[in-house]
């Protein structure tokens, strides 16, 4: 539905955890990311003066100031990302299945100094500045990452297992692995069904739940330090949208500045529906900091 295809897929839930997924794999996943699918479209970086400034206050935040402030009065989004982690700006940050580069170079204009992507369907390899883009798989990835990420990457994956035992094994030591995913047994999804909007077959081959991305980390031998929900009014908008059989492709769609189901108002209230289910940790979408089991890892409940 987000191309307007309609083509029918079947999914299987677990009984246990609620996680979900893909049972009829196409054999040609590439024809469902177009050359113009969002995350493959050419980034244009925001850069400016500030830029490098703005980054070291998000750096120098405690950990709960950044995840307050990340996105407002010009504080960066990945703020709440790197809370409470010590990132400082010449460590080794990459980016798992980051399409056409937009967030390593995003990284780049905060002032990072070695920060790397990595996508099997990037056009080709570049290195622009101090960011270097490859294209290719995990199994290319070096070794070395302070941090690694993964954003809304994973669930594009056939074998999440083998993925987050791969990206385990290119961090240092003390390095941590960053995954936000979207949530199967989120209230989104509950509500929508088949028409929740972040099921997104055929491309979403695997969709977690809380309970099932917890099994699938212990098995690669990591563990949730933290865990954030950052869903938005999409899931609700979106959702609705497609119910009423409007792909997020089309021009009556919200993306395309369409009010024709929605108001404003309507708009705006998804959202703080969204800031609700988040602060009661039932948004549809989240990001884990993971990091090897060797080490004491606090309760997951005491990090909201």
């Amino acid at each position: 539905m987000m191309l307007g295809l309609r083509e029918e897929f079947t999914y299987r839930r677990c009984g246990r955890c609620q996680s979900l997924w893909l049972v009829d794999v196409p054999d040609d996943l590439g024809r469902y990311y177009p050359t113009d699918y969002y995350s493959l479209r050419p980034p244009t970086p925001a850069t400016g003066p500030l830029a490098e400034l703005r980054a070291e206050i998000a750096l120098r935040l405690p950990a709960w100031g950044a995840r307050w402030l990340a996105g407002k009065v010009g504080i960066p989004t990945f703020a709440q990302w790197f809370a409470g982690l010590g990132i400082r700006k010449n460590d080794r940050i990459g980016d798992v299945g980051t399409g056409a580069g937009w967030l390593p170079l995003q990284l780049g204009a905060f002032g990072f100094r070695d920060v790397w992507g990595f996508d099997p369907f990037m056009p080709a390899d570049a290195d622009v500045d101090r960011v270097r883009l490859r294209r290719c798989g995990l199994s290319g990835v070096p070794e070395g990452f302070r941090l690694l990420m993964a954003h809304h990457a994973l669930e594009h994956m056939a074998d999440p297992f083998e993925a987050l035992t791969q990206m385990r094994d290119r961090i240092i030591p003390d390095g941590r692995i960053l995954i936000r995913v979207p949530l199967a047994g989120s209230a989104a999804d509950h509500e929508y069904g088949p028409n929740w909007v972040q099921l997104d077959p055929p491309r979403h081959l695997f969709v977690p739940s809380l309970a099932g991305l917890e099994v699938v980390a212990g098995r690669a031998d990591l563990g949730i330090e933290r865990a954030f929900f950052d869903s938005y009014g999409l899931q609700f908008w979106g959702s609705e949208q497609y119910q009423n059989g409007i792909p997020l492709d089309d021009e009556r769609s919200v993306t395309h500045g369409s009010r024709e189901l929605f108001s404003d108002k309507t708009l705006e209230d998804a959202e703080k529906k969204a800031r609700r289910t988040n602060r009661d940790r039932n948004g549809d979408q989240a990001g884990f900091v993971l990091r090897r089991r060797e080490s004491p890892l606090p309760e997951l409940a005491a990090h909201g």
